[in-house]
């Protein structure tokens, strides 16, 4: 026999059809028409999956409700947690908790049933519960979101009773976040160090990259979270369905909002909270943009993306919130590509407070008519490649930052390349600053130096082959003969790539040469930072 199967519908023919097809395939079915009944027999049997009828309010005292109890109390015992649901559906229109479990892992199948499209729910809830149910001995685990992604976990935690707490982390190794768990429910959320509870779950579903860990063992973290599971899913079913309404109703997310009508009704109040209403429309009247409310959500309010759409989509549908003919921003109109500030700094600050995606393109010269020369690309407002003429990645990045007279132009679009950047805006301000103020003194008066490479000693030779880049540049100083060419075919930063050349002159290794003059001592000693060796890095 391939399992046992234990079905509960108060429809008798549903119940033989069921068992009829079961059997034929190999499997061992057990058919029950009331849901006590059904809950009793799991709780004997442990069958390996669950057909349940969703609608159970012909059966005598049922409800609509009592499917989804049952599973509930199912999942709060661990003999029995981890058995998987196929719930049967009458209607056309599937309610929200139906699309919301399949996210956690169960399923759903129409009447009039098919029998392939049972056949395949019902291998698709046994492959997630046995992928679930190898985590159920491991108390210390960890993998990629791409292949693992939230709900996943979710669906191994309850399916496996797991306490214990998933550190979240996004592509940079960094942790955004965290989900705990007591006996498989998700009892609390951290996320972008402000958000806590259910907020942070949904803050937290945006991550469809990054990595995970998970430790077991009871912690001291409070309870925040009183929904159950099925009332999480359902919730962030709800508001993801919402995000794509708000989408295809305001498909250019950088427009103005204006109050149409000042009298909001008391079930809008209790529908989306006090609270964040107020938030949602204090920024409407500072005149921010349908992006800059979404986007600059966080660290402020306590609120998600996901609820803060879910708020404007409110007060939309209410004829509260129309959209305005003009332009959000000066020197255009609405659905114009927006102009950007004339310094680099203020137009990264900008983007990232927009959540911008598209492409900040770089021109030589004066005005549109300019030659493109570089271009910065945009993702979520966070830069993710560049290039410079030949040069890609932070490299290029920093010598655009050193440009002068030039023209920005951004497009908005989808941005699909392969990521060459992986610092935060900030990070590349502050390094890039100091970068080109020193590129641009080495462009004016170093670029010309020839190189002479001498054979090092054996201290050396040590020093070099224990600091890989270093290694990397003294290769490129034996294929090239002027330090201009040396820096243009490096892969490293501009100063990096300087910074290294330094210190192997300085120890002798190789020898800055000028071409017709002397070598500016007092430059090389005191433009740049100081430079020191230590634990094999400058």
């Amino acid at each position: 026999m391939k399992g046992k199967i234990l079905i509960a519908d108060p429809d008798f023919e549903t119940g033989e059809l069921l068992r009829t097809w079961l059997s034929e395939a190999g499997f061992e079915p057990a058919y029950l028409s009331e849901g006590q009944d059904a809950l009793r027999e799991a709780v004997r049997t442990v069958p390996d999956v669950i057909i349940l009828n969703a609608d159970m309010s012909r059966t005598e005292g049922g409800s609509d409700a009592e499917a989804y109890e049952l599973r509930r109390r199912l999942r709060r015992i661990p003999e029995t947690a981890a058995i998987p649901f196929i719930f049967l559906w009458q209607n056309k229109d599937v309610p929200l908790q139906l699309k919301g479990l399949r996210m956690g892992g169960d399923d759903y199948v129409r009447k009039p049933l098919e029998k392939e499209a049972l056949f395949r729910a019902l291998e698709n809830v046994t492959e997630g519960a046995a992928r679930a149910g190898n985590f159920y001995s491991r108390s210390e685990f960890g993998g990629d979101l791409a292949q693992t992604n939230l709900y996943d976990l979710m669906q191994i935690a309850e399916m496996n009773s797991k306490t214990g707490y998933f550190v979240i982390k996004n592509t940079r190794g960094e942790n955004v976040g965290s989900m705990c768990f007591l006996e498989g429910r998700l009892v609390r959320s951290t996320a972008h160090e402000d958000l806590e509870g259910e907020e942070a779950f949904y803050a937290l579903l945006e991550y469809c990259q990054g990595y995970f860990e998970f430790h077991e063992g009871k912690t001291d973290c409070p309870e925040q979270i009183r929904l159950g599971n099925t009332e999480i899913f359902t919730k962030a079913c709800r508001l993801l369905e919402e995000e794509k309404i708000l989408k295809d109703r305001v498909p250019n997310p950088d427009v103005l909002l204006e109050i149409a009508i000042r009298q909001i009704p008391p079930e809008l109040v209790t529908a989306v909270g006090k609270e964040n209403l107020q938030k949602v429309l204090s920024m409407i009247y500072k005149k921010q943009t349908v992006r800059e409310i979404i986007s600059g959500i966080y660290g402020k309010s306590g609120m998600s993306r996901l609820t803060a759409t879910s708020v404007l989509l409110h007060l939309m549908d209410a004829g509260l919130l129309t959209i305005r003919e003009e332009t959000p921003l000066p020197g255009g109109s609405a659905g114009a590509e927006p102009p950007v500030d004339k310094s680099l700094e203020n137009t990264f600050k900008d983007f990232r407070r927009r959540g911008v995606t598209g492409i900040l393109t770089i021109l030589s010269g004066e005005g549109k008519g300019g030659t493109t020369r570089a271009a910065l690309f945009f993702q979520d407002g966070q830069p993710v490649h560049a290039y410079h003429g030949k040069t890609r990645g932070k490299k290029a990045v920093y010598r655009i930052f050193s440009e002068k007279n030039t023209t920005l132009h951004f497009k908005p679009q989808p941005v699909v390349i392969h990521r060459t950047l992986d610092e935060s805006p900030e990070q590349l301000l502050e390094e890039g600053s100091r970068e080109a103020e020193a590129f641009l003194r080495l462009k004016k008066d170093l670029f010309d130096n020839t190189v002479a490479v001498h054979t090092p000693t054996m201290n050396e030779a040590s020093i070099i082959r224990n600091i890989p880049d270093m290694e990397y540049v003294l290769s490129l100083a034996h294929q090239y003969d002027s330090l201009r060419e040396i820096i243009e075919a490096s892969q490293l930063t501009d100063l990096q790539t300087y910074r290294y050349m330094i210190y192997m002159d300085k120890i002798g290794v190789i020898a800055l040469e000028t071409r017709g003059r002397k070598k500016s001592e007092d430059f090389l000693t005191t433009e740049l930072p100081k430079i020191t060796l230590a634990d094999n890095k400058l």
